[in-house]
């Protein structure tokens, strides 16, 4: 188990412990104890809630970031597929050249 929920488990047992020794009546510590565990039903809700919205923000942009790279990656390619044309043209090029001046001078 985690050490934050070591604390807090820690916590509400001292909690419970608090109202269950106080000088109180049954109905009042009955009420005490409703409205703690209502209090913690609530401060988990939050915390729970707050967690799902940073989990869609970090996928949100992850999915973001996935794309720009893939659109990067697309461009990169084509760039990189161009430059490869172009450099074998240029290679056919010159092996048309190599050889007319082979034959010329032959």
């Amino acid at each position: 188990m985690a050490k934050a929920a070591h604390v807090a488990l820690a916590a509400a047992a001292g909690v419970v412990a608090g109202i269950l020794l106080a000088p109180k009546s049954g109905r009042e510590t009955r009420q005490d104890i409703a409205d703690k565990a209502k209090d913690m039903k609530q401060k988990a809700d939050d915390k729970r809630e707050h967690v799902m919205r940073a989990m869609r923000e970090g996928g949100e942009a992850l999915k973001d970031g996935a794309h720009r790279v893939n659109e990067e990656v697309r461009a990169a390619g084509k760039e990189a597929r161009a430059r490869g044309k172009a450099i074998a043209d240029e290679a056919k090029e010159s092996a048309r050249e190599a050889k007319r001046r082979t034959e010329e001078n032959l």
